[in-house]
């Protein structure tokens, strides 16, 4: 039988600080269940101005918080 999959709009929780990312490379999950992206750092000029760009590595827990 085939795992099914589904969105879930909740997930994660709002980043914090005003937050963007870019472009997402890459994604992990460890042996406690954590969620590690990658994000590119490459917002835009708009972005930039109205928000802070994110670190390049970022970890959430299962219940989508930072």
């Amino acid at each position: 039988m085939r795992p099914k999959f589904e969105v879930d709009p909740t997930w994660p929780k709002p980043l914090p600080e005003n937050w963007v990312t870019g472009q997402v490379s890459g994604v992990c999950v460890d042996n406690q269940d954590h969620v590690f992206i990658v994000n590119r750092n490459n917002v835009t000029d708009k972005e930039a101005e109205v928000s802070r760009q994110a670190p390049p590595f970022i970890e959430f827990d299962t219940d989508g918080t930072l």
